[in-house]
């Protein structure tokens, strides 16, 4: 049974909840754009704890409240949006973690902010983590607010190259590159079953799929192919198309270029979404495992080696932190490369 007026009471506590946090509901577009980027920041934050269950060294990991009482002529502190536990090699170690998404391959932070994290991180006797997403590169990265570089000492600057080299998704969280070998994919082929008719820019007819298997990088037809090679593949393909007069060829072929365990996961999720739609992390966020193993996708990436991968790399950052447990830092959890 639906309760009455709900609709109407939902209103008024928008209007209150705005008119406390300053939003001018006169101009509707700016309204509704900052309603967004809360959502966006809010799925960011679910994107990444989700993933981060999802790579396997993460057995916890909490959404910090914003329902803080302070008093507000010290503002001392600024609690970070995530605390994460990791463990491996029966070792275990916590950090506090602020996300962060840009459209571009800068960070930037101003100084007072960056500050307030750390004396909460200092506060709690944790480290502080910066887990960023830059949108045009389309991977997480985690990394230490200490490799960020001041710009008139009140903005500090993390710019990619730094956060790569520095990245610790693969030595903390599991994260893995993976590099498929060129030209396995994907290969569909379609009959043409109909007339051609005439259509703006060339013709239009009725095809029929005939063929459609998955098959290695020399074109070998294989069976009984693992779901998680398809993701691979798919995460790191290329269209070709050729078209004659009596049908279609499609492939989707491995390029060469290397993608990672999280794009693989992504890209299974975010598969039969259309455009428009974006990944509801938090409905998906406790199956991931159903769609995509991480432990299999590795086993199975490692079974597949010389016909649909040529590497697996385990990243170590270029300096390594010092709240790791001892056997992380010597390098006896997730590192070093695997090839055929």
């Amino acid at each position: 049974m639906k309760h009455p007026f709900q609709s109407t009471t939902a209103a008024h506590t928008v209007v209150r909840v705005a008119e406390q946090l300053g939003w001018n509901l006169a101009d509707p577009e700016h309204f509704l754009r900052r309603v967004q980027h809360v959502e966006f920041g809010l799925s960011a934050e679910l994107e990444f704890a989700a993933l981060l269950r999802w790579l396997g060294t993460c057995p916890f990991v909490h959404r910090l409240s914003e329902d803080v009482l302070e008093d507000a002529s010290q503002k001392v502190w600024q609690v970070p949006d995530l605390f994460a536990v990791f463990s491996a090699n029966g070792q275990i170690c916590s950090t506090l973690i602020e996300v962060k998404t840009t459209d571009d391959g800068v960070l930037k932070f101003k100084k007072d902010y960056l500050e307030h994290l750390q004396a909460y991180a200092r506060l709690l006797s944790q480290p502080l983590l910066i887990a960023w997403h830059p949108r045009n590169i389309g991977f997480w990265m985690l990394v230490d607010p200490l490799h960020a570089h001041t710009v008139d000492g009140e903005i500090f600057v993390l710019n990619i190259e730094t956060a790569m080299k520095n990245d610790l998704m693969g030595v903390l969280a599991g994260d893995f590159y993976i590099t498929p070998m060129k030209g396995a994919g994907l290969r569909i082929e379609a009959d043409r079953v109909s007339e051609k008719e005439p259509a703006e820019g060339g013709y239009k007819a009725v095809y029929q799929i005939e063929k459609a298997y998955l098959h290695d990088s020399g074109g070998n037809r294989m069976e009984d192919v693992p779901n998680s090679i398809f993701w691979i593949i798919v995460s790191a393909m290329e269209d070709r198309q050729r078209v004659t007069d009596h049908g279609i060829v499609e492939s989707f072929l491995a390029s060469g270029g290397m993608t990672r365990a999280q794009s693989v996961l992504r890209t299974a999720v975010g598969f039969p979404l259309s455009e428009d739609q974006r990944i509801h992390w938090k409905a998906v966020g406790t199956n991931l495992n159903l769609i995509i193993s991480s432990t299999e996708l590795r086993s199975d990436a490692q079974a597949h080696f010389g016909t649909f991968v040529q590497y697996i790399f385990n990243q170590q950052p270029q300096v390594m932190p010092g709240f790791l447990p001892q056997a992380w830092r010597n390098g006896l959890g997730r590192s070093g490369s695997e090839r055929k």
